[in-house]
């Protein structure tokens, strides 16, 4: 979503956090709470980290490209969402605070209680990096203390969250990997060890419009690895350029498999790829593609558009989620077809569902824009009781 201030960290600055902050984790106090245990045994990475499982699966060379610190048998891993379709919505506002008790916009348990009233099955909850640490690049404990909250009463009503570094950044940027490679495992401690029930997305739109292919498929497994390295067992998810438009993440996926496939880009294969998609139109051709607009695009064709890229999920054994999604049905009644030809939003809408539906094998969640800090008459305003919202709540509760 292209309504944020980019923000950008040096190298510099990244490596002072990475330095300074891995020093500080081990003494951070989180309040863990007790293991978390999957239904049946996961991969793990080798070190000093509590195994999920006691069976310890023997150990089988990867591709060259990883260390032996990281090194796994290629398994099937426990399923985002304990299998169920993770359909759901974002709730935006933390990327908006500023860490503190009294910071604007993070979420309380509340919050999450309304969310989980409306149906959702799974919350994206977008975050701002440079609010989670300290000055000195130290964990800022209140907002993990804050987040941890919000994720386990999620999980004690068997609702995912996955916590979105709300940026831009490519993954050429070492500041993606340092934070994350800090911050993950502190949350994952935070809420009781790796679940099915949660997971990071690494940056919201990597690169914004790049479709430069090297500044993706390379630096992305090499974050994966430091992220492993660091500590952090669950889910990891991950877009692509074209400000992670899901038509260009067939292109991404190919490169996936040309490189060794899904288990040499993440050894745990606990890795999700994401796409991002609007139905908007606008005179305005800069605003294609975007939300801006107050029509939909009626010519649109559900499954020629999305099913390029489950094709190739498919072939690879990836897995996907659209982590971002618009257009439709506002909260004031179905978008029109943009100079009335083709299909309005409500038509574009129950055609996604039943595409969705019909592809929950590879296609495992999808997630609403937006709900949370926003005007009420936001075109995509997730709110109870208004149309948009309504017509979601049918997809949430069938699926």
């Amino acid at each position: 979503m292209k309504i944020l201030q980019y923000l950008t960290t040096t190298s510099a600055i990244a490596a002072g956090i990475a330095i300074a902050a891995l020093a500080a984790a081990a003494a951070t106090t989180v309040n863990p709470q007790p293991q978390a245990t999957f239904a049946q045994p996961i991969v793990v990475i080798a070190g000093p980290s509590t195994p999920l499982s006691q069976t310890a699966p023997a150990v089988t060379p990867v591709a060259a490209t990883f260390s032996a610190a990281i090194a796994a048998p290629r398994r099937d891993p426990i399923l985002f969402n304990n299998g169920k379709p993770a359909n759901g919505a974002t709730w935006f506002g933390a990327t908006l605070g500023d860490g503190k008790n009294t910071g604007s916009g993070w979420p309380k348990t509340s919050d999450m209680q309304y969310m989980v009233d409306l149906g959702v099955k799974a919350i994206r909850l977008p975050i701002a990096p440079q609010y989670c640490l300290n000055a000195d690049g130290t964990l800022n404990t209140w907002v993990v203390n804050t987040l941890a909250a919000d994720i386990k009463f999620n999980m004690s009503r068997n609702v995912s969250t996955v916590l979105d570094a709300h940026t831009y950044l490519p993954f050429t940027d070492p500041a993606v990997a340092s934070f994350w490679s800090l911050f993950a495992p502190a949350i994952e401690k935070a809420i009781g060890g790796a679940t099915p029930l949660f997971g990071i997305e690494l940056t919201n739109e990597p690169g914004k419009s790049s479709k430069d292919l090297n500044l993706w498929t390379e630096p992305l497994r090499k974050t994966i690895k430091a992220i492993r390295i660091a500590g952090y067992k669950g889910y990891i998810f991950a877009g692509a350029g074209d400000w992670n438009n899901m038509t260009f993440l067939p292109s991404a996926l190919v490169e996936v498999e040309r490189t060794g496939g899904i288990t040499a880009m993440d050894p745990l294969n606990l890795t999700i790829y994401t796409g991002h998609d609007y139905w908007n139109k606008d005179s305005n051709l800069g605003k294609t593609r975007n939300d801006q607009g107050e029509a939909v695009d009626g010519n649109i064709n559900i499954a020629k558009r999305y099913d390029p890229a489950l094709r190739v999920a498919r072939r690879i054994g990836a897995k996907v989620v659209m982590s971002e999604i618009g257009g439709g049905i506002s909260p004031d009644g179905p978008l029109p077809a943009f100079n009335g030809i083709g299909k309005n939003g409500k038509q574009l809408q129950e055609e996604y569902f039943t595409y969705a539906k019909a592809n929950q094998d590879v296609l495992i969640g999808t997630w609403f824009w937006m709900a949370g800090k926003t005007s009420v008459g936001y075109r995509h305003k997730i709110e109870a009781g208004n149309p948009h919202t309504r017509s979601l709540q049918t997809f949430w509760k069938s699926s």
